[in-house]
């Protein structure tokens, strides 16, 4: 090889490297092309948690499929990398599950997380398991000649002589009595709690929940204790607000709307309205609720990006539902009939 060649070969090499080093190294660091808008972009990620496992995640934008990748069978996770940052849309499927869809966004060096996603069965697998019911609410069975519950939790009432004329309403934690009193204050046992008297207004039906703190009910009105130790009125329902499993939320609802309240900053979500009344309310997990409207059962979810998903589990003529967070069952009485389902959730 002469040394005119041999110049040519490194001055090639040494081009081929200038231009293609660069490349590498912005590769590695998450650049991209993005033909779409001709310029150079750094990418994001998805980062997903879904239960069941072994889900299929489908990522596609504009109709053209992306990437297609499965959950993990050991965690139900999955992160999928490189994306080139815009809206994506995104199905998580399972045969024999109700499927979950979103719009997402993608952003630079950013993760999106959807890491909590639960997929419900189609097949609920409604047994028979009491006939002759009387009457079913809130998990407690009515029958002829005796009434129990399905949970199992049975509240107990404090004596009598705990409750004096001086107390508007009560309840129970644990071993302790809690009162509110007609002067506006609340009493833990024999202690007055540090707080700025609640108006007391005549005529008004008064209830103590302990709801992550102690909430006053006022008729139909919530009232909540604020950084001032004053009760502050955030929000007004029918019906009692029900505690999430992680005790960090509140769902409540009106003949028509469902809400989540987040304790953590007392920020208010809407979920949804439908046109139907709404019955009754559970939370199937610490993300998901459950919720009947006519003969039709329906979860939804919290995560209110893009569409909230809601399903139609199954449609039964029944009176009542009622959702066992021990053991992660359904409950509906249906013609006398009390019938249970299948294990929902893990």
């Amino acid at each position: 090889m002469t040394q005119k060649t041999r110049n040519i070969l490194f001055t090639v090499t040494t081009l081929l490297f200038l231009i293609f080093a660069p490349t590498v190294v912005f590769y590695s660091q998450g650049y991209r092309f993005d033909f779409d808008n001709f310029e150079i972009v750094q990418t994001g990620a998805f980062y997903f948690y879904v239960t069941p496992r072994e889900a299929k995640i489908s990522i596609t934008k504009k109709d053209q499929l992306v990437i297609e990748k499965e959950t993990s069978f050991f965690f139900g996770t999955s992160y999928i990398e490189n994306l080139i940052p815009q809206k994506y849309r995104v199905v998580v499927s399972k045969d024999g599950y109700h499927s979950w869809e979103k719009n997402l966004d993608v952003n630079p060096k950013k993760v999106t997380e959807a890491n909590n996603i639960t997929l419900l069965p189609k097949d609920l697998g409604f047994v028979v398991i009491e006939e002759n019911v009387l009457d079913f609410s809130n998990g407690v069975v009515t029958l002829d000649d005796s009434t129990y519950s399905i949970s199992g939790d049975i509240e107990d009432l404090p004596e009598e002589s705990i409750i004096d004329e001086d107390v508007l309403a009560y309840m129970i934690s644990g071993k302790e009595v809690i009162t509110l009193t007609k002067d506006g204050f609340i009493k833990k046992g024999s202690g007055v709690m540090k707080m700025k008297p609640l108006e007391i207004v005549e005529g008004v039906e008064y209830k103590l929940y302990y709801l992550n703190s102690i909430v006053v009910r006022a008729d139909d009105d919530f009232y909540f204790l604020n950084k001032d130790l004053e009760y502050e009125l955030l929000f007004s329902s029918p019906n009692d607000p029900i505690l999430s499993p992680d005790k960090n939320k509140l769902a409540y609802f009106n003949s028509n709307e469902i809400k989540v309240l987040f304790l953590s900053d007392l920020e208010q979500v809407f979920l949804t309205r439908v046109s139907k009344k709404i019955k009754d309310l559970y939370w199937l997990n610490s993300h998901y609720l459950i919720f009947n409207v006519s003969g039709e059962i329906k979860s939804i979810e919290i995560d209110n990006r893009d569409k909230v998903n809601t399903v139609d589990l199954e449609y039964i003529d029944h009176e009542s539902i009622y959702f066992n967070q021990k053991n992660k069952k359904l409950y509906i009485l249906s013609n006398n009939q009390l019938m249970e389902s299948r294990k929902m959730v893990p």
